[in-house]
């Protein structure tokens, strides 16, 4: 899967997780996310790399 369709699908998700990538990298700016929903934007990630 290429990065877009891996931004696209992390956009999608629910809730949805707003990343960038970078030189190849994809980039996820924690300073905005409280430490409680970490498990949110794990099982959102997951989600998306295993194309649900």
């Amino acid at each position: 899967m290429g990065e877009a369709e891996l931004l696209q699908r992390l956009r999608l998700a629910e809730p949805p997780v707003i990343a960038r990538a970078e030189k190849g990298v994809l980039v996820l700016d924690l300073r905005t996310v409280d430490p409680a929903e970490f498990p949110l934007v794990t099982g959102a990630f997951r989600t998306a790399v295993r194309g649900g």
